[in-house]
């Protein structure tokens, strides 16, 4: 995985478009294509668009981010203990936590 962050006072568009202009002048393959659309709008605006962000009781968004979610899978906690590296079950175990589907992330 490449990581490479640079902070720049320029607009996002102009970030982006910079940053295009740059790997292709560098001929710098990539199996992706930039397709951001619109990602940002002022916080105020999000406020009032966005009715998830109006909620003020804890209770009720917790309940709301939650409520669509499936049962976590038996082996959830030795899921994410491994992936923090907490623990290293045996291989046969580790390949078995793998082959299930990724229900364990919110």
């Amino acid at each position: 995985m490449f990581d490479y962050t640079v902070e720049t006072n320029k607009s996002w568009d102009e970030a982006v478009r910079d940053l295009e202009t740059n790997l292709k002048d560098e001929k710098f393959g990539v199996l992706w294509n930039f397709d951001f659309g619109s990602v940002s709008e002022k916080l105020s605006v999000l406020y009032k668009k966005n009715e998830g962000l109006q909620i003020d009781d804890e209770g009720k968004f917790i309940k709301r981010v939650t409520e669509g979610l499936k049962e976590q899978p038996n082996a959830y906690e030795d899921i994410r203990q491994t992936n923090m590296g907490k623990i290293n079950p045996p291989a046969d175990e580790a390949k078995e936590m793998e082959t299930g589907p990724n229900n364990c992330a919110v």
